[in-house]
């Protein structure tokens, strides 16, 4: 498959449509879940994740004592225990043990749904660098069942606007975990963020760079169990400090 450049491509496609997925024989590719104590999570969607299009699938789990890991292995899965806790190690750590030209993440408490993920790759096969899963396209939906104020869609709506403000890219989910991206991406963006911010500044770094960028929508699934990690107050204090900071810095990183 020829590889395009950001002169083919737009900066931002939806991909609406649902085309047939073809493997390609030239790219490598690696899916990491992160899981620590998802246990009805991951059997909730371990079935739907299309483990037969990637060259290497594992598990980044945070010393999981509810049955994650037994019922991981059991599926024949490698799972990798972090050597540092917390999710950014657990970040750093599977970029670090990937081996594929396209990667993709993928959260293990049943929000994020894996029959988005062909979709997704095609764009990368197509030649976008960072492709997300996007929660606020017309055929998507968002599950606010743990977000009553809807203080996270707010966010996550006027984080999307300043992007588009600031560096013209046509974004509208800069927080879903669910994205994946090639392996220049990771090196041309040198992220310094890995706890949730990560993806904020990876929307931002990728306009700021003018790499090719794709949204597919995606339905948000409720939470299937477990406990929500990712503090709302947190998150609501970080993002702007990461957009000042992107903002002062330029394309000096």
């Amino acid at each position: 498959m020829e590889k395009l450049n950001s002169k083919n491509l737009p900066q931002n496609r939806t991909g609406n449509a649902s085309p047939s997925f073809s493997v390609s024989t030239t790219k490598k590719k690696t899916l990491i879940l992160y899981t620590m104590n998802e246990i009805d999570g991951v059997k909730a969607i371990f079935d739907k994740i299309p483990q037969n299009l990637f060259d290497q699938f594992f598990v980044v789990d945070n010393h999981s004592k509810d049955g994650t890991v037994e019922y991981l292995q059991s599926r024949g899965v490698e799972v990798i225990q972090q050597k540092v806790s917390g999710r950014g190690a657990a970040l750093k750590e599977g970029l670090e043990r990937a081996i594929g030209d396209i990667i993709i993440n993928l959260s293990s408490d049943g929000n994020e749904d894996p029959q988005t993920i062909p979709k997704m790759l095609e764009k990368l096969e197509e030649g976008y660098d960072m492709v997300t899963a996007s929660r606020f396209l017309p055929e998507s939906k968002v599950d606010t069942s743990d977000d009553s104020y809807k203080i996270r869609v707010f966010g996550n709506k006027l984080c999307a606007f300043l992007v588009r403000l600031f560096w013209g890219s046509n974004v509208t989910d800069v927080t879903n975990g669910l994205r994946g991206f090639t392996r220049n991406c990771i090196e041309a963006t040198k992220l310094n963020y890995y706890a949730y911010e990560e993806n904020f500044q990876l929307a931002i770094r990728c306009s700021k760079l003018g790499l090719p960028i794709a949204e597919v929508p995606t339905v948000e699934q409720v939470r299937a169990g477990g406990v929500i990690k990712a503090k709302t107050s947190r998150i609501f204090f970080s993002l702007p400090i990461v957009l000042l900071k992107e903002i002062l810095i330029g394309k000096r990183f």
